[in-house]
């Protein structure tokens, strides 16, 4: 009896390591950089994937709906979410990895319409521009709240909506219209297109949750393991030349 004890308290106590030494991790369906149907997960996940198990780590990606994944992980239920722009509202909650990537952004409209914004609120004002729900834009847009705004549950909506002249711009990822146009090729229309190069490269980063027990420690070993991961990448594209 007292064997078996020992067996079972050796079981939850091997269990316990082996679950504190995954990283859990949560994100969103946001192709192309991450999607549950997506080969590897998205080119997203799978950069953090390698660079976790390049340095011998294990971690489990689990997919939510926006607003449900930035909750869970919140309330300490992962240890982190991936990916995010940097938000000075999300620091009282979450501290921020280094960034492993860019994501660049700006407008898109209709080939041949008479639109054609910059980089100042002047340029866009006069314009209707279609805007995603709990989405961090860019100042210029962020900023002005009498800009002539409409809002969509997702991109697509958005692309569909200038399809239909119902908005002159649209704010979105660039890799992001691009997949969407490609994908989506029989429902959108095919004389999308950008409306000026990207008003920003965004930098994207993975934000660990503040009620997580060593959620600092999580972050610098995150940032040690990216460092290491990038100096190998830098040693075989050298070797490679």
């Amino acid at each position: 009896m007292k064997r078996l004890s020992s067996i079972i308290s050796l079981f939850f106590l091997m269990n316990s390591y082996a679950s504190e030494n995954i990283v859990r991790l949560v994100s969103l369906d946001w192709e192309p950089y991450v999607g549950r149907s997506l080969p590897d997960q998205g080119f997203v996940t799978k950069l953090i994937k390698d660079v976790y198990q390049f340095n011998g780590k294990d971690v489990s990606i689990s997919f939510r709906p926006w607003a449900r994944a930035l909750k869970e992980a919140r309330s300490g239920d992962f240890d982190g979410l991936y990916p995010e722009y940097l938000n000075k509202d999300l620091r009282k909650e979450f501290i921020y990895s280094d960034s492993f990537m860019v994501s660049p952004v700006g407008f898109y409209k209709l080939e041949g319409s008479d639109v054609f914004p910059g980089k100042s609120y002047e340029s866009i004002k006069a314009y209707r521009i279609g805007l995603v729900h709990g989405y961090i834009n860019h100042p210029i847009v962020d900023e002005h709240k009498d800009l002539r705004v409409e809002y969509a549950v997702d991109d697509l909506q958005n692309l569909s909506k200038l399809c239909r002249g119902r908005l002159d711009l649209v704010f979105i990822d660039f890799k992001v219209a691009k997949h969407l146009l490609k994908k989506n090729s029989k429902q959108l229309c095919s004389n999308i297109i950008e409306a000026a190069p990207a008003l920003e490269k965004k930098k994207l980063y993975i934000v660990f949750s503040k009620k997580v027990k060593g959620h600092k420690e999580r972050r610098d070993e995150f940032n040690r393991f990216l460092e290491n991961y990038k100096k190998k990448k830098n040693r075989n594209e050298l070797v490679r030349k």
